[in-house]
This record gives structure tokens, C-alpha cells and sequence, in this order.
């Protein structure tokens, strides 16, 4: 059993109490749609006490691929976390729209002007926006893809 926090319907945070069962039952439901696997790696941006911590932290886990926890000073930093997602080869990305967008405008100008936006042949194969896929993403055509 664990604990999460969420507000639910209610607009009130409260603990919710949930067993290992259910993120079976999870990414049992998911796994089509996702396809995680022992090579992906997965960032860790959320709160381990926030719902949505479940999905990045175990859809990596239970598919053997790796977790990388984003320092909270780094999630604040477009440079920065680029950086992190280009060193640590990051395929699978959880993060809100509106911080996506300033990462890819900084992806596609290149980067830091010290550092390259990405190894040759690093991609981001995927985005995650509050368990919703947004679309595929990655450097194709010189650009970074996904809205804008």
C-alpha cells in the first residue's frame, strides 16, 4: 500500500490510500498505447506524493528501463534541463504544455551556446502531459516536433 495526494472532484487535497494492484492494473490497461520498454528512460519531475509520480516512476521501473529524478532547481531551468535530457539520453518526458514549449524553442535554436541541443542520434520519443499523450516528439526535419 501507498499513499497519494490528490484533489480529486472536490478541489480539496487528501491522502489517498492504494495498493500495488492498482498500478498493475494500470499499466496492464495502458501498456498498448505506451509501449515502455527496458530501454526507455523516464524523468521523474513530480512530487513522489502527486498521482501522476505513479506513472513516470513505474512506467519505467516495472518495464526495466531507468529512472531519472529531476532536481527541482532543474525542472525550473529550460537550459538546464535540457541539458539533463541530452546527458541522460531521456526517451520518455512527463511535463505540462506550456514548459514543453519553452524547452523545444530552446532545442530547436540549438541549445547553449557551450553545448549542443543533442547527441547524434539521441530522441525524445515521447511526451507525456498529465498521463495524456501529446504527440510525438523528438528532433526530426532540424526541429524538434509537438505543439507549439
Amino acid at each position: 500500500m501507498y499513499v497519494i495526494y490528490t484533489s480529486g472532484s472536490t478541489g480539496k487535497p487528501k491522502g489517498v490510500t492504494l495498493t500495488h494492484a492498482n498500478v498493475l492494473r494500470m499499466f496492464a490497461t495502458i501498456r498498448e498505447q505506451m509501449h515502455f520498454s527496458a530501454g526507455d528512460v523516464v524523468t521523474q519531475s513530480h512530487s513522489f506524493a502527486f498521482d501522476f509520480s505513479v506513472w513516470e516512476m513505474w512506467g519505467a521501473l516495472l518495464h526495466g528501463g531507468r529512472l531519472v529524478i529531476v532536481p527541482p532547481e532543474v525542472s525550473r531551468s529550460p537550459e538546464d534541463l535540457l541539458d539533463l535530457l541530452v546527458t541522460q539520453r531521456v526517451t520518455v518526458l512527463c511535463q505540462i504544455p506550456s514548459a514543453f514549449r519553452s524547452l523545444a524553442a530552446m532545442a530547436d535554436e540549438g541549445g547553449r551556446p557551450d553545448r549542443p541541443a543533442e547527441p547524434a542520434g539521441h530522441r525524445l520519443r515521447r511526451r507525456e502531459a498529465g498521463g495524456h499523450r501529446s504527440a510525438a516528439v523528438g528532433r526530426q526535419d532540424g526541429g524538434w516536433t509537438g505543439p507549439r
